[in-house]
């Protein structure tokens, strides 16, 4: 992925509006759940860990995208 800074504002708008896809979203609920009742085989396991890395590198990447998005004036900053 170029780096956030290098992307036009089209495309940093884009990325601010990226989400994980419904299916893998609910899968990652539904993996999560079943792991905190501790009923998680193995190759589950590995499936939860992988999206949940997926989910963490979206989220961090939109979360680039929205600071640089009100960097550049292209939505409006928010405040604590």
């Amino acid at each position: 992925d170029a780096p956030i800074e290098s992307l036009t504002d089209e495309a940093v708008l884009a990325e601010v509006r990226v989400r994980l896809p419904v299916e893998r979203g609910q899968r990652l609920s539904e993996l999560a759940a079943r792991r905190r009742e501790g009923s998680l085989p193995e190759d589950e396991q590995q499936e939860f860990v992988a999206l949940a890395q997926l989910y963490q590198r979206l989220w961090l990447r939109q979360s680039a995208a929205l600071a640089e998005a009100a960097r550049r004036g292209l939505t409006p900053a928010m405040h604590p």
